[in-house]
């Protein structure tokens, strides 16, 4: 499959759950219209690509360098690129046969919370990673970039912080 066939493939997809749904009786919502601003990713769901060190290979685009934040153990059998935040990231989905872990014969509960993430029934604390807190002031700088533009302009898409366009 071609990156251009991917909106087509969507929208069957959603053609073939609508009259699927009409069969079955149940609640059916007709498939709306998605613009083009509204995608800011783009999937190859075959094998146009590879990793090679640290460059990511990709059909008819070429050799783009990546950070590699874990090794990657497996088959890749997808990938897509999407734009957050001005931007890229590729994200790899990965096949790989599950190993049960050996049986130790503890047990040990945990509870979730807010100030400190979680608690173990072992007294043993983890503290929230607080990433909004990080973030914070570079989100306020680009929030303040988008109020200044034009609705609907060209250059407000291209400034938008937030993770959905159409926000």
């Amino acid at each position: 499959m071609k990156y251009s066939q991917l909106p087509l493939f969507s929208l069957d997809k959603a053609y073939q759950a609508f009259y699927r749904r009409v069969q079955n009786g149940g609640k059916t919502g007709f498939p709306r219209f998605k613009g083009e601003s509204r995608y800011r990713s783009f999937t190859d769901p075959q094998s146009g690509f590879s990793v090679e060190g640290k460059y990511l290979k990709l059909s008819k685009i070429g050799e783009v360098r990546i950070r590699l934040h874990c090794q990657i153990a497996g088959t890749i059998k997808t990938c897509s690129i999407v734009k957050k935040n001005g931007r890229y990231y590729a994200c790899l989905a990965v096949g790989q046969a599950l190993k049960p872990l050996p049986k130790t014969g503890k047990e040990v509960g945990v509870d979730l919370r807010i100030k400190p993430l979680a608690v173990t029934s072992d007294e043993q604390f983890f503290a929230s990673p607080h990433h909004l807190r990080r973030s914070e002031h570079r989100l306020k700088q680009l929030q303040r970039l988008v109020s200044k533009r034009k609705k609907g302009s060209h250059r407000r898409k291209k400034s938008d912080p937030s993770p959905c366009p159409n926000a």
